[in-house]
Parts: C-alpha cells; structure tokens; sequence
C-alpha cells in the first residue's frame, strides 16, 4: 500500500473483508497522546522493518547463523572415527536444501594447507559419504553430485600434499594416498561420476612431487655426499666426530611418534 511507520494514509478501511472500517490515527495525535513509549515503539518497529529488509537481501540458500557455526564444528572435531563421519554426513542430508553452502564450507576446510592430515582424511570421508547418499530420497540431495564435481578437483590436490606433509609419518602418508584412491575406485562403482572424470582425477592425485628428485638427481647427491665423506675421513678428528653425529640423525626413526 505504500505505508510504512513514518507516514501512512488517513483513508479508513477495513481490518477483515466485510469488518468495520477503521480510521487510522495522524502521526501527530499518536506522538502527541503517547508520548515517550509510543516513540521507543515506532524505534521498535523501524529496527525490526530493517532486519526484515536485511533478510529479504541476504542470498537464498543460505544457512542459518546457528546450523553454520553446527557444521564448522563437526569439520573441526571430525576423527577417522566413524560416528564422527557420519554426523557430518547426517547433516548435510538435513540440510541438503543448503547444499551450496554446505559444499563450499566444506570445501574451504578440506584445502586448508594449515589442517593436520588424518583430520583433512575425516573431513574427506565426509564428502565421499555425501556422494554415496547424493542418490538417496531426500529432497535436494541430488544437486550434491554437480556442486562436489565442481571443486573435488582442488580437494585432491589438498589430499595429495596432505599425503606428502614433512615430517608426516611413511604408514600415515601411505594410509591417506591407499584412502584416497580407494574412494576414486568406489565412486566407480556408485557411478557419481563418469570414467573419463575419474580416471583424471586419479592421475591428478598420483601426479609426482615437483620438489621430488628422480633417479639421476638421488645418484648425483649421493656420489657427492661419497666425496664429502672421504674429505672428512682425511680431516681432523673433530670432522670425524661430527659426521658421525650427522649419520645418527640420519638413521633415526621418527614414524613411531607420529603414529
């Protein structure tokens, strides 16, 4: 109608069809009779109409504030366990009408370079669950399929240096390049995707570390090294006793710890 909480029309109508008509009051006679409560009203009833028109802008399909800060916390606190996979996926499947959002904060925690990687292998189970229950019947579920296929192409990247972090222990590292491939071969089976897209996919995760020397190069270090050593062995006493050190380190087993 035009009205709004600052001006209105003085034209009288009715409240329900076939109702008494109702005159509305001046602006002017509701200050004047009301005073100081009837101007906190107004103020009320200004914020709330902002709020509305805050909504009305705010993206379709988005998730509540709540079930947002819901989902981030079961992507922090996901494990290998699986009743911990399984609430990620449950939740997804709730709010499958969100799926846009829910695959981007998805993905955005999985290519994390700063996550540890057995909780980035978790959150990896996640998605892989999502794509096994995107065929279900529930309402939306199937726009899971197109919307994964559009970013699991940067999650198996992450997937692949997550298996090549420093440090990282050789039977952890072998457990998440076995995890990752494993799941290529199920989506296979479930037919999410097309044979071209994963066979692809797979090549992208199996792709070689940049920083990784071939054959030549290890052969090369290692006639080099050879010659330091002979220099050390011709040196002073003091040379001898810090190559020793340097070969202690070298032969120490760090992957008990890690696992």
């Amino acid at each position: 109608s035009g009205d709004n909480i600052d001006r209105w029309k003085m034209i009288p109508f009715a409240m329900t069809r076939g109702g008494p008509l109702w005159l509305p009051p001046s602006r002017a006679e509701v200050l004047d009779e009301s005073g100081e409560g009837m101007t906190k009203l107004i103020d009320g009833l200004r914020t709330r109409s902002a709020l509305r028109q805050k909504r009305a802008l705010r993206p379709r399909n988005t998730l509540h504030d709540d079930d947002r800060d819901v989902f981030e916390d079961i992507l922090r606190g996901v494990t290998l366990d699986r009743a911990k996979v399984k609430e990620g996926m449950v939740f997804a499947m709730d709010h499958a009408e969100h799926a846009g959002e829910i695959v981007h904060t998805l993905k955005e925690a999985l290519t994390l370079p700063e996550t540890a990687p057995l909780t980035k292998l978790g959150r990896f189970y996640i998605l892989s669950d999502i794509l096994f229950n995107c065929q279900a019947n529930v309402p939306n579920a199937k726009s899971y399929k197109d919307l994964i296929q559009d970013v699991v192409g940067e999650v198996i990247d992450s997937m692949r240096q997550a298996a090549q972090t420093p440090d990282l222990g050789r039977m952890t590292s072998t457990k998440i390049r076995s995890q990752v491939i494993r799941a290529i071969s199920v989506w296979k089976d479930w037919s999410v995707f097309t044979a071209p897209f994963l066979a692809k996919l797979e090549n992208r995760f199996e792709k070689p570390d940049p920083n990784e020397k071939d054959d030549d190069e290890k052969e090369a270090e290692k006639e080099k090294e050879g010659g330091k050593e002979g220099e050390n062995q011709s040196g002073s006493g003091k040379e001898e006793e810090r190559g020793e050190d340097v070969s202690m380190n070298v032969d120490e087993e760090c992957d008990g710890m890690e696992l």
